[in-house]
């Protein structure tokens, strides 16, 4: 039944008549205060002390009517077991929404929705539609738990999204997708675990990208979907572990890149995309396990890229290809773990070659005809730079002399 003005609730009668709990809600709604059923937490399934009909959640959501207005502070309420779909498209939310550690026992669908704030901290939630949402504020999923995809495709934020210590699970579909959404601050994921995929597609960002320690996990083979994406701040991807393609081809980050200690393993050839990437500060893979090949082909490195610590372990074909790659600092080519395909740097340019000999006998298969260097910071025995000169001159078995003159210079 829908609900729209109270005389509509006064209507409910016998078994629909308001539960305790329903009264509670009515009640500290028209106050602007919390309501907190049972102990609080997520209840496992419906009971007579903490359910409230999905209806009911709607018309408080909405403002309520003239004969029962809701506090400008809005709807507040933990610990209930939401009965129905909670059908919020279209509405203007009249204040805050702060749904926390409530249980959905169906869909949330808020498509095109207005919030000034809305948060569903600790919840647990089946599929959940905030498409081409506007939100004043912060969207606050932090501790969710969904069966279903997560999706904010189009949205418009003011504020942060944050969906730390979460739990997504797409349910072989994506677990989380903000696709063309407009985010006026941050982005936090960090610590959450996703099976399903991971899309960014077109985001733009107008803070830091975390997902620091997050766990993602899927069928699809491009898991993480970040192409074209505009971040205006660092992205953080530090200890995040993915089971498939990485890809981040074509994006705008407005500050570092930070994969240090990451794990990607792909069942295909690439693992880490970053073709077209351009980066104002600078590309940290230090510690990085990448099972499957990275591209850094025609990427835009505005400081430093460094390698140290870094495995690149490739089934086929190349593990790194980072031909046209342009740092306008220092490559940092050392102290490697491991490489295993070919290294190919055609026609790359960096400011400084830092680099070791141990990290260049790992690179069996090597390429550098074509790039340029202003400063070498390495090795300088003459036998050792002659045996990377023959090692890294050739194109397809043919010698190139290029790489010789460009050591000549110093």
């Amino acid at each position: 039944m829908l609900i729209r003005t109270y005389a509509d609730i006064e209507k409910l009668e016998g078994e629909d008549a308001l539960s305790e709990a329903e009264r509670l809600l009515l009640s500290s709604s028209s106050i602007g205060k919390l309501t907190v059923l049972g102990d609080g937490s997520c209840p496992d399934g419906p009971s007579i002390e903490r359910t409230v009909r999905a209806s009911i959640l709607r018309y408080l959501v909405a403002g309520g009517c003239q004969d029962h207005r809701v506090h400008e502070r809005g709807v507040a309420l933990g610990g209930a077991w939401i009965e129905g779909d909670l059908d919020l498209r279209y509405i203007k939310a009249l204040g805050a929404v702060n749904l926390t550690r409530c249980t959905f026992g169906s869909l949330l669908d808020a498509r095109q929705a207005e919030f000034p704030f809305l948060q569903l901290k600790g919840s647990r939630v089946q599929e959940l539609i905030l498409e081409r949402i506007v939100v004043g504020g912060n969207v606050v999923l932090d501790c969710i738990e969904s069966r279903g995809t997560v999706s904010l495709s189009g949205a418009e934020i003011g504020g942060q999204v944050t969906c730390v210590d979460g739990f997504l699970d797409g349910a072989g579909a994506l677990a989380l997708s903000l696709q063309g959404a407009s985010v006026a601050d941050a982005v936090f994921l960090s610590r959450s675990r996703l099976r399903g995929g991971l899309s960014l597609v077109g985001a733009r960002i107008t803070g830091q990208l975390n997902c620091k320690q997050t766990v993602i996990e899927g069928s699809e083979e491009l898991l993480v979907n970040s192409q074209h994406a505009k971040i205006g701040a660092s992205v953080f991807l530090n200890e995040l572990s993915a089971r498939g393609q990485i890809s981040f081809n074509g994006a705008a980050i407005n500050g570092s890149f930070h994969c240090q200690d990451i794990s990607v393993t792909c069942k295909t050839v690439l693992a880490l995309d970053l073709e077209r990437v351009t980066i104002t500060g600078s590309l940290l893979l230090n510690g990085a396990k990448l099972y499957g090949m990275l591209s850094l082909s025609a990427a835009q490195v505005a400081t430093n890229c460094s390698f140290e610590g870094t495995t690149i372990e490739a089934t086929k074909g190349y593990a790194l290809n980072a031909q046209d790659l342009k740092v306008e600092g220092g490559l940092y080519w050392r102290r490697l773990s491991s490489i295993r395909g070919r290294v190919e740097f055609a026609s790359a340019s960096f400011r400084q070659l830092a680099d070791d000999k141990a990290s260049w006998e790992m690179a069996v298969d090597a390429g550098m005809v074509g790039s340029t260097y202003e400063a070498v910071f390495g090795p300088t025995e003459l036998e050792f730079r002659m045996a990377w000169l023959r090692q890294t001159a050739n194109i397809e078995a043919s010698f190139h002399p290029q790489p010789y003159q460009q050591l000549a210079k110093f």
